[in-house]
């Protein structure tokens, strides 16, 4: 399997606190406010990909670059 996803930053500047450029749209469509961070998660859950395995892919990916 394989995953992937992407995190706008563009309505947040690194160093504001402004969650939405839309707060009516954020209370609406909340799950398309998921942190990046919970998603992985998420997907990990899902898949039933464990911590031990994506560590050893991360290994290996590292590997293969050198």
């Amino acid at each position: 399997a394989v995953a992937g996803g992407v995190e706008s930053m563009t309505m947040v500047p690194m160093t504001g606190n402004k969650l939405s450029a839309s707060p009516e749209a954020q209370e609406k469509y909340a799950s398309v406010y998921t942190p990046m961070g919970i998603t992985a998660e998420n997907v990990a859950t899902r898949f039933e990909i464990s911590r031990e395995d994506q560590d050893q892919f991360a290994f290996e990916s590292q590997m293969k670059a050198k």
